[in-house]
């Protein structure tokens, strides 16, 4: 899963290449695909990383020290989601400018006003909005982590590069 999300994001960050390229004289377009672009590479490093740490999960090792790594994988992945959630949330209004002229060659700023687009843009980053986006992924993320028993809780300790 995460290796076809790597695929995917490494498709995105070319295409909008190809969008950059072919729309450079176009600054209001070119801007929006630049900041996309910087966002979709973040998020294949993000990938990538847990890719690597997935991979050095050593399976030799006691029990104790794969749940941590385990763990940590797994809090990274949590992080990911809400990142990407937040992200799409906030940018969405990009999102579409740049997808409707790439796609179907439509100029969302003609079409619908600089208004619409700012306060459609502006909408989703209301406070209020994020503080129960925020409750919510901690409510999501107290839920998973409270799966462990108190005895796992206590033999998960910290790891050791000596180990």
């Amino acid at each position: 899963m995460l290796a076809a999300g790597s695929i995917f994001m490494l498709l995105v960050i070319v295409s909008l290449g190809g969008f950059i390229a072919t729309y450079h004289s176009m600054p209001r377009f070119v801007w929006l695909a630049i900041v996309l672009d910087l966002m979709a590479i973040a998020a294949l490093a993000a990938l990538n990383a847990q890719i690597g740490l997935a991979l050095n999960i050593n399976y030799n090792q006691p029990v104790a020290v794969i749940q941590k790594r385990l763990e940590t994988l797994r809090k990274f992945r949590v992080r990911y989601g809400e990142a990407i959630c937040l992200t799409v949330a906030l940018t969405w209004a990009p999102i579409v400018i740049v997808a409707m002229k790439g796609f179907l060659g439509l100029d969302v700023y003609r079409l619908f006003g600089t208004t619409w687009i700012f306060f459609s843009a502006i909408l989703p980053a209301r406070p209020e909005r994020r503080i129960r986006i925020s409750r919510d992924l901690a409510e999501f993320e107290n839920d998973h982590s409270s799966s462990y028993s108190p005895q796992e809780r206590s033999s998960m300790r910290e790891y050791s590069p000596e180990e």
